[in-house]
């Protein structure tokens, strides 16, 4: 499912999001369980894969927000 090329950025942005909202909260709750986390950067493959975003840009995109 291809996206207008103007709501790709949107998309984007939302799946980053989540993504460093999920680590938060898996932080907060003591990062325990690490497949829990690769479980949702899968999902966040999943997504950008569903949208026809480019993974690897994001994936550099969510590493550097995670490192602030």
């Amino acid at each position: 499912m291809a996206l207008d090329v103007y709501f790709a950025p949107d998309i984007a942005h939302g799946i980053l999001c989540s993504v460093v909202a999920m680590y938060r909260a898996h932080v907060a709750n003591g990062a325990q369980n690490q497949d829990w986390f690769k479980g949702v950067l899968d999902m966040a493959e999943s997504q950008a894969m569903l949208y026809g975003l480019p993974w690897p840009t994001m994936r550099k995109q969510i590493e550097e927000r995670l490192e602030r």
